[in-house]
């Protein structure tokens, strides 16, 4: 590698070791997800379309931490946005990821996790306006998606706005009340917001006698 970057002999090599490997561990994501870090270009491309249609389609929340540590290529991130554009509007069309695809070929569902991704995305890239644009419409689509509420709490913790992200991570809780992970964002959030007192309740929802 010069620079830190690998030679066309260096990816071609380390291309086609993927691609055995992905012939031995099928199921392994990360075998799928490496060489999209050094592949480029078209091929690039082909790639990233083909992980993110698997992750969407399965409603994978994950899917934009998986791949965040690309946004530090300009070039990356420009076919990132391109591919999930199109698929907004080929779902939002004829609810399919592809414009040559069969209408009405994808579930419902799979519009949900793109908005999801795009309100993610914009988030990352310090955009909140646009990344709330998205959050609600993904919330008029489906107010049962509690991951959008969640979402929508990040982003205006991000913006500054530490009441209104409470309130919505408090929302997200509620819609679950078993849940700890939940439990314990809330908290961290109410504390964030300067609600001592309810971050001092939320915490003791799963905290036993005597803790």
């Amino acid at each position: 590698a010069v620079d830190g970057k690998l030679s066309d002999k260096q990816v071609q090599g380390l291309t086609t070791l993927y691609e055995e490997l992905a012939e031995k561990y099928p199921k392994a994501s990360a075998v799928e997800r490496l060489p999209l870090y050094f592949v480029s270009g078209k091929t690039f491309e082909s790639r990233m379309d083909t992980y993110m249609k698997r992750y969407l389609r399965k409603g994978i929340p994950s899917l934009f931490r998986d791949i965040r540590s690309l946004y530090t290529d300009a070039a990356k991130v420009t076919t990132i946005t391109k591919l999930m554009t199109n698929y907004l509007k080929n779902l939002k069309d004829k609810l399919r990821l592809e414009a040559s695809g069969e209408a009405n070929s994808e579930s419902p569902a799979t519009l949900v996790w793109v908005i999801y991704f795009m309100g993610q995305h914009h988030d990352f890239l310090s955009q909140p306006a646009e990344a709330l644009v998205f959050v609600e419409e993904g919330l008029q689509h489906t107010p049962t998606n509690i991951e959008l509420y969640v979402l929508k709490a990040r982003i205006l913790k991000h913006a500054g706005d530490l009441q209104s992200a409470y309130a919505w991570m408090e929302e997200a809780r509620s819609m679950d009340t078993a849940d700890r992970y939940l439990n314990v964002k809330c908290t961290r959030y109410a504390m964030r917001a300067g609600h001592v007192e309810k971050a001092q309740e939320t915490v003791a929802l799963f905290l036993r006698e005597g803790n």
